[in-house]
């Protein structure tokens, strides 16, 4: 790492204006503690989407999914560790999106996204659908959860491109969507 950079904000701003193959560089190397990884994921997200060419777009994505990625390896509790996994699938969602699906890829591929969701999420469709309907009466760890599923049927919404978006199951947590807190 740069030596002018011991301080963590400091090395997010020295970060944030380079190249993102600089950036993926550099992560490679000792991270101080303290460092903010979730800045880095948040930025390099934005710069993802904001750059018209694919693969400027795919390059700061590659850093998004770095810092998401160490986020939630780091992560104490399991919803916090699904927190940051959703922040990488909304980004990977609006990336095929704006560039469309291709199979295999690192970041285009919709079966990776749409997996995300479904695996978890198996067997878990009757009672959400049932919870649902009076969630106002729930323990709030069960709305918390309702509603961490409401998001995440969000980012499955922006695979909407892909064919297996047009599976039943898929499209039952869909129409679900709205139901929930």
């Amino acid at each position: 790492m740069n030596d002018e950079a011991h301080d963590p904000d400091e090395l997010l701003r020295d970060l944030l204006r380079r190249a993102p193959v600089d950036v993926e560089a550099a992560l490679t190397s000792s991270v101080p503690r303290g460092f903010n990884w979730l800045g880095l994921g948040e930025v390099a997200a934005a710069n993802a989407l904001a750059e018209d060419a694919e693969e400027g777009a795919l390059a700061w994505a590659r850093v998004a999914r770095q810092a998401y990625e160490h986020l939630a390896s780091a992560a104490g509790r399991d919803r916090e560790r699904r927190r940051f996994m959703t922040s990488l699938m909304r980004l990977r969602g609006a990336l095929i999106r704006r560039h469309g699906p291709h199979a295999g890829h690192p970041f285009l591929d919709c079966d990776e996204v749409i997996d995300w969701f479904l695996v978890p999420h198996a067997g878990q469709y009757e009672m959400a659908a049932l919870d649902a309907e009076s969630w106002r009466e729930l323990p709030i760890e069960r709305v918390r959860a309702l509603r961490d599923i409401k998001n995440e049927i969000a980012v499955l919404q922006l695979t909407d491109r892909c064919d297996r978006f047009k599976l039943p199951e898929v499209q039952a947590w869909v129409a679900l969507r709205r139901r929930l807190p």
